[in-house]
């Protein structure tokens, strides 16, 4: 590796983190080299096109830090959910977010962004689509992420999601969103 490709990296201290990525290189780059050194490495060579569209590729698949990353939390790109819920298609994950089943946010440059907060492994969080059905479909998604992490007088003072993520009753949090999505509409 270059010497600055190296102090790029050495903007990570916490050695922690620098092990993690250690690691996770070490493993990439094994398992690169594995498939490159095979007998159809120049086609995948050619299909993964320049370095840096590789790292895209690979690093696309991780929760993206957001402009409201305080408020929303990290987000996943839409190639990232589709692995997690198992292979679905664009489009019926398009359609889950036009049904308000899932959340989707459309960031400035018109990519669709999916809360992390809204999956518990490889599920959307239990009771969130009722939640989400509780709005009406005209509500600023941003709006809506934000308020589903904010604390809740009428939760014991838990954002809905925790309260869903701790066992909270469905029926509650479909409540205290129906009660929020009416004076929204004031």
């Amino acid at each position: 590796m270059s010497s600055p490709a190296r102090a790029r990296l050495n903007l990570t201290v916490d050695p922690a983190v620098r092990a993690y990525v250690d690691e996770v290189a070490d493993d990439v780059r094994r398992r690169l080299l594995e498939q490159l050194n095979s007998a159809d490495g120049p086609t995948a060579l050619a299909v993964l096109g320049p370095p840096a569209e590789a790292a895209e590729l690979m690093v696309s698949a991780l929760p993206q830090p957001s402009p409201w990353a305080d408020a929303v939390g990290p987000v996943y790109r839409t190639p990232a959910v589709r692995r997690l819920l198992g292979g679905v298609s664009r489009q019926a994950l398009v359609d889950r977010a036009r049904r308000h089943t899932l959340l989707a946010l459309r960031t400035a440059d018109d990519h669709l962004v999916w809360p992390t907060f809204q999956f518990e492994g490889s599920h959307p969080l239990a009771g969130l689509a009722r939640v989400l059905g509780a709005f009406d479909r005209h509500v600023d998604e941003w709006t809506l992420a934000s308020w589903l992490r904010t604390e809740q007088a009428a939760l014991d003072q838990y954002s809905v999601v925790d309260w869903l993520r701790t066992g909270g009753d469905v029926d509650r949090a479909v409540e205290v969103a129906a009660a929020t999505a009416a004076r929204w509409q004031r």
